[in-house]
């Protein structure tokens, strides 16, 4: 576990998937956990994240029989929803609705507020005339608003009882 997040509501845990889960980083990341996705063959990266206190999250069963520094949970289900519970639910975690879409779902970095005239050249015609509220990404520079696919992440995210 570690310490220190801009959202200090936010149970703090950090993790480290393979790539077998990269859908399963994406949802940790939409729920504000600090998550890398390794890629294949990259096994010193994972060991290194572990030994820096990060949770590593596999399929692979092989993982379970290695010594790694810090603790791994092997995911069991396939689907990328169902995983998230079931990590959720061996963790303990409860993650908070006020921290939720505030992470690159792409790169992992905290998104923060932007000005609507900061990134008004970059919105699509129709965000520009409906939303008002925008984050942006430090590391990519991706922008994000509360539109349908946000609505539509969090309906998921409440239908599993996620949130």
């Amino acid at each position: 576990m570690r310490t220190g997040t801009s959202h200090p509501f936010v149970q703090v845990m950090w993790f480290v998937v393979d790539d077998h889960l990269g859908r399963l980083a994406r949802l940790l990341r939409t729920l504000a956990y600090d998550t890398l996705w390794v890629r294949s063959g990259r096994d010193a990266e994972i060991v290194a994240a572990s030994a820096d206190g990060r949770v590593f999250l596999t399929r692979d069963r092989g993982w379970s029989e290695k010594t790694l520094p810090g603790p791994i949970v092997v995911v069991r289900d396939s689907d990328p929803i169902l995983q998230l519970r079931e990590v959720v639910t061996a963790l303990g975690l409860e993650p908070d609705h006020g921290a939720l879409l505030t992470r690159c779902t792409i790169c992992n970095a905290e998104t923060r507020p932007v000005e609507k005239a900061d990134v008004e050249s970059r919105l699509p015609p129709y965000v520009r005339k409906t939303q008002s509220q925008f984050r942006i990404c430090p590391g990519c520079n991706r922008i994000y608003w509360e539109g349908t696919h946000a609505a539509a992440i969090r309906r998921r995210l409440t239908e599993a009882g996620l949130i």
